[in-house]
């Protein structure tokens, strides 16, 4: 399928006489050229070329050496590049309709000159640096002349609309106006565009839409990088490692929150990090706080850093670049990019208002809020629960049922970078009993400062000094009657949350079914003295067989008389308990 191309064209006009006339930097005069200043190195898709003098279309194939006046158009998913003798690449993008108006290179001045017609469709030029003060490097449309000496840009043409577009990647293009009288002559450079539209008068030169210029390098990127400013090829430059003040590493970081213990005393933040290139020394290392609307240059080059005064709560995407002596640049998105957002506090504030937070919301019984304190990621330990859900309903939410009062006292031990990790000693009074414990809580910057990890003892429980887990059934005479066998279960267990009151213990005989039976934690303190576990009494009966009724009541425990013994299990908050007691 050939191009309808609906705007009438003037291809006759000699390249070089409006050159001289518009730029005023070529030779009059092009002496010894030599053949072969240009090849197709990559195809891709349906691409044709109009040989120069001919009327047929044929397809084109890599290796072709270009020539002036041929013409080439690509598919709607087809595309090629031309590597010129100076190692410049040239990409011709998909609906794209090109002429050649000059390839030169002049042995004797070691000048070349190129100039490309855009008819229709995009181009993308990465122009090696020129030493000779007479070369040159030309795309021209309808209504607009790009003239570059070492650069990487992009220009498109529209003949529907007649607006040329040029998209400015590394360095600066000149650009002129054509057929708009008084125009001017523009500049062109990085992270900068121009639209040219005939019949209007030229537009301003602005910052690129962030989204527009990544459209166009995924498009647009060379397959061979060896020489362009493209990433991923071997060889190319790249950002080895970054930091933030030689403390917070960026690997694997996309969100980052500073807060005053991150910056200097003057007040900036510092970013720092190596650069590298297995091939080429690094000449470069940039960056951009604006998602790549702007670029600035760091200090060094594969040992780099910069530096910045950060606003509050303003948030910055960071993007960095390496370029190495070639000229070729890393992809800006290779690695990161980052959002640094800056909070004026300082980390042993952010961990007293947490923990003030947290405390707040179980005296008032918040839990809505409460959530809001516990990271969606939140991995758990304390206590063996393992997510957000599960410590909330299991561990925090029966401090809500029948407890009066909790008074915590605690400091703040240590803090860490990045994510604070903090260390509390801390005391509650729940319901008259007294506990003390000490918990490392972790909250993670980049998650808002919210828990994502808890390890120690849990604020509102925790082991008592000097208590030993256990589980104790012993006989006690009771003088009951008929039912005079009793037997007392005391469960030692310090780890369990003082809220909660209750707990089921498994009592089984060796032929009867296991029976569970209710433990309180007030029957412990009455008996023991120490809010550290659980306790109570429970009769039981001696019979022929398991069937028999419970002459004791419902509650009493049935043993065969021909055993012993009776055996008791717990196996709840982590413990694995085991006791027995012989029966008479």
């Amino acid at each position: 399928m050939k191009y309808s191309i609906k705007t009438a064209r003037n291809w006759i006009f000699a390249a070089v006489v409006l050159l001289v006339l518009v730029v005023g930097i070529l030779p009059a005069v092009f002496p010894q050229q030599t053949d072969g200043n240009a090849f197709v190195t990559h195809i891709e898709g349906f691409v044709d070329l109009k040989k120069v003098g001919g009327d047929e279309w044929v397809s084109l194939v890599e290796g072709y050496v270009p020539k002036i006046g041929d013409e080439i158009q690509t598919g709607s998913e087809g595309w090629v590049e031309i590597t010129l003798k100076d190692s410049s690449l040239m990409k011709i993008g998909p609906d794209s309709y090109v002429v050649i108006k000059e390839l030169g290179y002049f042995e004797v001045t070691k000048t070349s000159t190129s100039v490309i017609e855009l008819v229709q469709g995009k181009v993308r030029a990465w122009v090696t640096p020129f030493q000779t003060k007479g070369a040159a490097f030309f795309i021209e449309t309808e209504n607009a002349s790009i003239g570059v000496r070492g650069t990487d840009f992009g220009a498109m043409f529209d003949p529907d609309s007649l607006r040329t577009t040029i998209i400015g990647i590394e360095s600066c293009v000149t650009v002129e106006y054509r057929d708009i009288p008084g125009a001017v002559t523009a500049m062109v450079c990085e992270d900068k565009m121009l639209d040219v539209i005939t019949g209007e008068a030229p537009g301003a030169v602005g910052n690129i839409d962030p989204a527009l210029l990544r459209q166009f390098l995924e498009e647009m990127s060379f397959s061979d990088v060896s020489g362009a400013g493209d990433s991923g090829g071997a060889g190319d430059p790249y950002i080895d490692r970054a930091f933030i003040n030689n403390r917070i590493e960026l690997d694997d970081i996309y969100e980052i929150i500073v807060n005053r213990s991150n910056i200097s005393p003057t007040g900036e933040i510092e970013v720092n990090g190596t650069a590298a290139d297995d091939s080429y020394p690094v000449s470069a290392v940039e960056y951009s706080l604006n998602g790549g609307l702007s670029w600035d240059r760091a200090d060094g080059t594969e040992n780099w850093r910069f530096s910045f005064i950060p606003e509050e709560t303003r948030e910055y995407e960071l993007m960095l670049r390496a370029i190495n002596s070639r000229g070729t640049s890393s992809g800006p998105y290779d690695i990161g990019p980052w959002t640094i957002t800056y909070l004026d506090v300082d980390t042993e504030e952010i961990a007293k208002e947490f923990l003030d937070s947290f405390i707040m919301y179980l005296e008032t019984e918040n839990q809505s809020g409460l959530e809001d304190l516990i990271s969606e990621e939140y991995d758990g330990n304390v206590g063996g629960y393992y997510s957000k859900g599960e410590l909330i309903s299991e561990s925090i939410e029966p401090f809500f049922d029948g407890v009066s009062t909790i008074t915590v006292n605690y400091n703040v031990d240590r803090v860490n970078e990045s994510s604070i990790v903090v260390e509390t000693t801390w005391n509650t009074t729940i319901a008259g009993f007294n506990n003390d414990g000490r918990t490392t809580w972790w909250l993670k910057g980049e998650d808002q400062y919210r828990l994502t990890h808890a390890e120690g003892d849990w604020l509102l429980g925790g082991k008592t000094a000097g208590v030993k887990e256990s589980l104790e059934l012993t006989y006690a005479y009771l003088n009951l009657g008929s039912c005079d066998h009793v037997v007392r279960v005391l469960l030692t267990v310090p780890d369990i949350p003082l809220n909660v009151t209750e707990v089921e213990v498994e009592l089984e005989a060796e032929t009867c079914a296991s029976e569970y039976r209710t433990l309180t934690r007030s029957y412990y303190k009455n008996f023991t003295g120490s809010s550290a576990g659980f306790g109570g009494e429970f009769v039981v009966e001696s019979v022929t067989n398991c069937t028999d009724p419970h002459l004791c009541g419902s509650e009493s425990i049935m043993y065969i008389s021909t055993n012993s013994w009776l055996d008791g299990y717990f196996y709840d908050y982590g413990y694995d308990l085991s006791g027995f007691v012989d029966l008479p």
